[in-house]
């Protein structure tokens, strides 16, 4: 098929993106790529109090901008599915997804459903563990980490992919995160939810120093690395 030369044709690549809030600092910084954002984005920035989830905010508004118009989109609506979900209308080929965590915020895009999340380190104590993680997922991170911080990062990354997994599906905290199964020992990792089946699923592992990434996705590979995004 021969396209015409006036017409775009746009191409949705599954890429990630990385972005962190020292990048809006100073306030003059801040204060332009606010007054850059769509409406709803600087509401959302005025409904939250602390300056880090202000800017945290922010980041994920300069993010997706910078997602779609790579991919060939500069004018666009957010909606919200049932689940509150968002994703573009009228674009039924474009899908994204957006999570942050300490002082860093990540985006996902694809031309299939996706779920991405970032997790800061952080302690796991024994209530939160016995409320998110099965037997089989504790005696995991005991056999990986020798140390409490080892442990502490098993449990951070198995968190960043159940999270991922959840949001993939729309359903978020209505999702128990006990009542998914990581297999982590098959390269590349999935899970497994009891009476919810999307197909396969594969869990896409990032490295980061002090922070868990992960995407979830049916393609079983992603983007080869996140797109570290600077103002």
């Amino acid at each position: 098929m021969v396209v015409p030369e006036d017409v775009k044709v746009m191409t949705i690549n599954n890429r990630i993106y990385l972005m962190d809030i020292a990048c809006l600092s100073p306030a003059a910084v801040y204060d332009e790529w606010y007054r850059k954002m769509p409406e709803y984005r600087r509401e959302k920035i005025d409904r939250v109090k602390p300056e880090r989830s202000k800017k945290l905010s922010l980041c994920a508004g300069i993010l997706l901008e910078r997602a779609l118009n790579n991919c060939g989109i500069t004018e666009y609506e957010v909606a919200f599915s049932s689940h509150g979900k968002p994703y573009i209308a009228d674009h039924e080929n474009i899908f994204f997804n957006i999570s942050h965590s300490g002082e860093k915020v990540a985006l996902a895009v694809s031309d299939r459903e996706v779920g991405v999340d970032i997790q800061k380190l952080r302690h796991f104590d024994n209530s939160l563990i016995n409320y998110v993680y099965n037997t089989a997922e504790q005696r995991l991170a005991k056999e990986s980490g020798s140390e409490d911080a080892g442990m502490d990062m098993v449990y951070t990354r198995m968190w960043s992919m159940k999270e991922a997994f959840m949001k993939h599906s729309g359903l978020g905290i209505q999702m128990e995160p006990i009542s998914i199964t990581l297999n982590i020992a098959a390269a590349p990792a999935s899970a497994a939810c009891a009476g919810y089946d999307p197909g396969e699923l594969y869990l896409i592992e990032y490295k980061l120093q002090d922070y868990a990434l992960t995407v979830c996705t049916s393609y079983r590979t992603f983007a080869p690395d996140p797109e570290t995004v600077t103002l």
